[in-house]
């Protein structure tokens, strides 16, 4: 698509484009944060992460004394 085309293309869709995308993300996002909080497909994620977190507490915190 050259860039004539793409402007083009925005300008005639920018006036239903936020309607659409408002509507779908109040359906699509809460089941995606659903999904990641909760599914077993994103456990191992979720395991990594907070191995990756609690690594870098440790390291940002190890230089502050203990009170």
């Amino acid at each position: 698509m050259l860039e004539e085309d793409y402007l083009s293309f925005r300008k005639h869709t920018a006036n239903n484009a936020h309607t659409v995308t408002s509507k779908s993300s109040e359906i699509i996002l809460p089941e995606l944060e659903r999904e990641i909080n909760e599914g077993k497909n994103f456990a191992c994620c979720a395991r990594s992460s907070a191995h990756i977190l609690a690594t870098w507490y440790k390291k940002s915190f190890e230089s502050i004394p203990a009170w």
